[in-house]
This record gives structure tokens, sequence and C-alpha cells, in this order.
């Protein structure tokens, strides 16, 4: 299988940084690497040490011939050592690695490679489900998937063709190196419940269509989106017209900063997958002992938005909503799908929600928004309702069981898109 890698490069202005967005903990040891080739040419020795300093450079520590050349070896103890040792061996395809890997040719010729390739089979063959995920296929540019040594069963299992030497080109490689999938899982939902008919008793009444709304007896505080920004003690960005979602715990829901910093290196890729945000314009993200957060760069670009946790068990996300000619328009359709998004992505987020939650929305800034539908985005005029305020805040003070949350969705999203339009004159009035 040949994958090919689509984001955009990182380590440069604009792009993903990849060793911020996904990387693994900072705390934990760096993954080794061996590289396991044979010198074809010049030219090939060349790309093989350009490949292993990317790799050094995206933080992977790699053992390589070429960098142990200063004093004298016993290379068969020198790579016995080092393919028994890493975390992966890296076998660069090319037609003298084939043939030492296959046992073709003389004896005498590639006898370095040779002594690897034997060490390798070995322990394949020793215990194939340890070893065999250990080794990392690589077909170079220039190179093709048949000069791969058939014991590494080249059309049966993943092998990685990078079209350039670059970080982007290698994207793939360190994905697996790193363990960071480009899709995550999503988390295990409840079975639905579905209503049973027994012949023997009156028929039931339907279950109810619309969630139950609580309301408390003080409002709930919420820290809204300029506030995660404070907590994140991040830079602090101007923003369009932004539609924020929040869920905030009823009681103490306090989370551990040990499971806070458990969310932080998936949070970006979450998000995107979710929907919530685009990291293809770029990404903040920012960790503290108070919040994990991950916001756009650029919030004026198409993918403005973001998510975070707070230790106090609020989880939070925003998206701008779109713009006009002349100032954002707040269209009902998009509210709902939008807000939809946002719950979603954050029932869904781990650690598991309190057993009751306040769904609250707003919109940060409001000065120049207006309500209306598609046509309202290319219209010359548009009729404004001048705000006192700088944000509109809904008020916090209804909460819901998050089981009901959970399984309806769609109906909370559309009550509170109605109460947000509901605080803007309809078109025309």
């Amino acid at each position: 299988m040949t994958v090919t890698p689509a984001w955009r490069s990182p380590c440069r202005p604009g792009g993903l940084d990849f060793a911020a967005m996904v990387g693994p903990d900072r705390d934990a040891p760096p993954p080794k690497v061996f590289v396991a080739y044979t010198h074809d040419s010049l030219q090939h020795k060349a790309d093989v040490l350009t490949l292993a300093a990317l790799l050094m450079r995206n933080g992977v520590e790699t053992e390589l011939d070429q960098w142990a050349e200063g004093q004298p070896q016993d290379w068969g103890v020198w790579a016995h050592e080092h393919i028994t040792g890493s975390d992966y061996t890296i076998i660069v395809a090319s037609p003298q690695c084939k043939i030492a890997g296959d046992g073709g040719g003389l004896a005498t010729e590639n006898r370095g490679a040779r002594a690897e390739m034997a060490v390798i089979r070995d322990l394949v063959q020793r215990d194939r489900a340890t070893w065999r995920p250990k080794l990392l296929t690589v077909v170079l540019p220039g190179r093709g998937v048949e000069e791969i040594p058939d014991f590494l069963q080249p059309y049966a299992v993943d092998h990685y063709k990078i079209g350039e030497l670059t970080t982007q080109g290698i994207e793939d490689l360190l994905r697996v190196i790193f363990k960071q999938p480009r899709t995550l899982r999503p988390s295990l939902g409840r079975p639905p419940v579905f209503s049973q008919l027994n012949p023997s008793l009156p028929v039931a009444a339907p279950l109810a269509a619309e969630p139950t709304w609580h309301v408390l007896p003080d409002e709930a505080e919420v820290v809204w989106r300029t506030g995660v920004e404070s907590l994140a003690k991040t830079w602090k960005r101007q923003w369009p017209a932004t539609l924020e979602v929040h869920l905030v715990p009823v009681g103490d829901a306090r989370i551990p900063v040990s499971q806070l910093r458990s969310v932080e290196a998936n949070l970006p890729v979450y998000a995107h997958a979710q929907g919530v945000l685009d990291v293809s314009s770029g990404v903040d993200k920012t960790s503290t002992p108070d919040v994990v957060m991950v916001s756009s760069q650029e919030p004026y670009s198409s993918g403005g938005g973001g998510m975070a946790l707070l230790r106090n068990g609020q989880r939070s996300a925003w998206m701008r909503l779109r713009e006009a000619r002349l100032g954002s328009v707040l269209i009902r359709e998009d509210a709902v799908s939008n807000i939809k998004t946002m719950l979603t992505a954050l029932v869904q987020l781990n650690p598991a929600l309190s057993a009751n939650v306040v769904p609250v929305v707003g919109i940060d800034p409001v000065l120049f928004v207006r309500r209306g539908d598609l046509s309202d985005l290319t219209s010359n005029s548009a009729s404004i309702s001048m705000f006192n305020r700088s944000a509109l805040r809904l008020r916090a003070d209804e909460y819901l069981a998050a089981a009901e949350l959970t399984g309806m969705t769609e109906q909370v999203a559309v009550e509170l898109a109605e109460r947000l339009l509901a605080e803007f004159p309809e078109p025309g009035r």
C-alpha cells in the first residue's frame, strides 16, 4: 500500500507545525530508528543521508552508518545492536537492497547489507508478531516498489513512497513513527433505546421529542472565548463575528491536570476531524494548568475556529459567522448546523461529560451582525441593529442531563439557535 501525503508543509509561515500539532508528549523519550540500505550509488547514498537528516530534524533519533564512520567499527555488531535496540528499522528499497534481501547475487557483494538482512529475516522468523511491525519499508524518489525484497511483502504490507525529500514528503512516515494517525477513531456512543409494544398492555405514549430543560437557582458562571484566551495566556487576536458554544458543568467537575494534558496532543486533529477548525491555515495550540486550547492563527480566513477544555470541566468551541459585503449575517440554517457541529464535538470529547451541563451560546463581536438569509451575503445594502454591547451572550440559567444532550443534539442545537435569533429583529422590520 502506498500512502500519499496531503497536508501542507510544516515549519514554514502559514503551514502546519507537525511537531506542535500532533507530536508526542514532550517529556517522552524520542523514538529510535535504524536505517538499513545498500550503497547502490553516490546519489542513492546522498538521498538516504538526506532522509536520515530529515528524521533527526523532526525529533526521531536516527542511526545511520555514514554517521558512524569516524572510528573503527565491527559493523555486524553495530548493526545488530541498533536493529534490536531501535523502535523501528527503516529499510530503503533499491536494486541492490532487493538482491541482498532475497539472497541473490555473489556472496562477496554487499556483505554488510546481507548481514543486516539476515538479522532482520531471523528476527521476523523468530517472532513475526513482534518484529514485522517494527520494519518500515521506504521507497525514495526515483525508486519503485519492485525494488523491495520479497520477504518484506511489497504488495501485501504498507510501504512509504516518498515523492520528495522534505518534511512534507515524509509526513506519513513520521505519523507511523510517532503513532499519530490522520483520522481519529470516534468515541463509542451509547446504544439507541427504541420503544417496544407489549400486546397485553396499553400502547405507551411516545417518547418526548424534546429535551427537558431545568432552571438553575443561580446563573452558571461561563468562561467566554475571550476569557478562555486569557486563561491560555495566548496572544490576543482580533476576530470577526464568531459564534461560541459552551458546555458548563453543574456542580464540581474539576479535571485532573494529567487528563487535561492527555487531550493536548490530539485536540487539533480532533477539532479538524469534527469540522470545527480548519488546520490548513495554521493553528495556535496552548496548554496551561487551567486550559488546553487550539485556535486559528488567522481568524479572518475561511477556517476561523477553535476548541478548548478547561480544568473546571467547561468545554468550549467557536466558529466564525458568514461575512457579507457589509458586516456578518446570522442565517438560521447555518446557526443550527454550526451549533450542532460544535455540540457534537464537545459531547464526544474525552473525558466524559458531567451528569448535568448548561449549554449556552453567544456571538462576539456582535456590532455589525444582522439576521438574514443567503441573499444577504451578496447584498450591497444592509439594516444592522446597533447593540449597546460588544458581545451577545445568552443567559446560562438552564441545564440538561448529559444523556439528553447526547441523544438529542439536533433538538438542542435548534433551541439554542432560536434563542440566539430571537435577539435580532426579523429582516425587514
